[in-house]
């Protein structure tokens, strides 16, 4: 009788076993992790060096649009940012900006190369001082 008291207390205790379900912690730590999915070119992108430029270009997609802040570090200017555009075939966004400091203008193109690196191409106007070509005569 003592052998049949002593299976029965196991059996009843794996039933208890069984029967106890996982904390809602606990299911989430055995579930596979769905990866999150996010948009890469969405950020803050800086140049590589020093050397290389002050401006540093934020990147944010509301409503299926890119936007883009571009503001120079050094004195905190932000640019006038015009016609952004998302080409979807080329996977490349570009956009103009203005600085009112220096009346630089720029067209620039962004497209992404890895998961934390862009190929930032642009065009933009400069400035330089000219003198007169003085002539010669020709007697």
């Amino acid at each position: 009788m003592v052998a049949s008291l002593e299976i029965t207390k196991r059996a009843q205790a794996q039933d208890i076993m069984q029967t106890v379900r996982p904390t809602p912690k606990q299911n989430a730590l055995m579930k596979p992790r769905r990866k999150v999915s996010r948009d890469l070119l969405v950020g803050t992108w800086k140049g590589v060096d020093e050397w290389s430029t002050n401006v540093e270009y934020t990147i944010r997609r509301r409503n299926g649009a890119y936007r883009i802040i571009a503001i120079d570090t050094s004195d905190n200017e932000r640019a006038d940012v015009y016609e952004e555009k998302w080409d979807k075939k080329k996977r490349v966004f570009s956009f103009a900006g203005y600085w009112n400091s220096t009346g630089r203008f720029m067209r620039c193109r962004i497209k992404l190369t890895a998961e934390d690196k862009i190929e930032f191409t642009y065009t933009y106007t400069d400035s330089e001082t000219m003198i007169r070509k003085l002539e010669r005569n020709n007697a």
